[in-house]
């Protein structure tokens, strides 16, 4: 799907939920609730280096993670990541972990104040600026850039930016790492009873 999207952004087409190469069913597209409370209480978790596992509305699929089947977490934390990637995942150490950004927190890491509609697909990398590596410790690879996801418009995924508002109003946290349910050598179906194993054991909480 991401691939598709990237297609219809080349040539300057905004890919719609509904669009023939990402849905060629042409489901609807159903919102879904949630409250304020929830929204403070994911983000007092993150804030408490606690590891989130999103599931809202529609499912995804693709090599990307865009909000609804999400694991979420501190970006600015190296051993966050690590346990992320590691012992979650079960990925190799030089695969990056990727952050989520409000576009206005995004000009102040890069510098930028333009961007493509792809990023919202998590395609594009982007240097980070130096005063701002520190911040963005657990998504920033070695050469100082990171592939970012910036979310322009709260329609794009409601939840997700409100939760990006709050972790900035509440606790100034400006990024989050936002990566996949998806592990090595796994079929979706194991990969989700895998994660509802890892609750279990405690290493998520789930939304």
């Amino acid at each position: 799907m991401g691939a598709c999207s990237a297609i219809l952004c080349y040539h300057d087409i905004l890919p719609e939920k509904t669009a023939p190469y990402i849905n060629n069913f042409g489901v609807k597209y159903k919102d879904y609730n949630y409250s304020n409370e929830v929204i403070e209480k994911v983000a007092q978790l993150i804030k408490d280096d606690k590891i989130i596992g999103i599931c809202n509305g529609y499912g995804e699929a693709g090599p990307r993670a865009l909000g609804n089947r999400s694991i979420l977490a501190r970006a600015d934390s190296n051993g966050i990541a690590e346990k992320v990637s590691r012992k979650i995942k079960d990925r190799e150490w030089y695969r990056p972990i990727v952050p989520v950004m409000l576009k206005k927190h995004a000009v102040n890491f890069t510098g930028l104040h333009n961007f493509p509609e792809a990023t919202k697909y998590m395609l594009f990398d982007f240097k980070i600026r130096n005063e701002y590596v520190k911040e963005l410790a657990g998504v920033v690879h070695a050469d100082w850039t990171s592939r970012i996801q910036i979310l322009e418009e709260k329609k794009s995924n409601p939840f997700l930016y409100d939760l990006l508002e709050c972790c900035y109003e509440k606790h100034k946290m400006r990024a989050l790492i936002n990566t996949s349910f998806n592990k090595r050598n796994l079929l979706f179906i194991l990969q989700m009873m895998l994660f509802t194993h890892i609750k279990r054991q405690g290493l998520m909480h789930w939304f």
